[in-house]
């Protein structure tokens, strides 16, 4: 079980700080996004995670979706870190706990 942990741990990560770096991106270069390169293949990486958040009612702008992203993003970190705990799949040396 803590082989699923760290995978879907990875995963979660490698969505998170690819935000991160999207948003990097778009502070560094200004209002020349868009013909970046880096930033294009990242925004096609986080482009599902945005598209699930788009449902929302109105029209939230990409700041606003790139924070919201985050914010889910880094709480399902949580979750599954508190149920993986719980159930005592992730070993005692592992967890930072006596």
């Amino acid at each position: 079980m803590f082989t699923l942990f760290q995978i879907l741990m990875f995963v979660d990560g490698f969505f998170m700080w690819n935000i991160v770096g999207q948003a990097g991106i778009f502070i560094l270069t200004g209002g020349k996004h868009k013909n970046n390169a880096i930033y294009r293949v990242v925004s096609a990486i986080n482009e599902p995670i945005f598209r699930l958040l788009r449902v929302l009612p109105g029209r939230p702008s990409s700041f606003t979706l790139g924070l919201l992203a985050l914010l889910i993003l880094f709480l399902l970190r949580l979750v599954l870190y508190m149920v993986f705990q719980y159930f005592g799949w992730i070993p005692q040396g592992i967890s930072g706990h006596a």
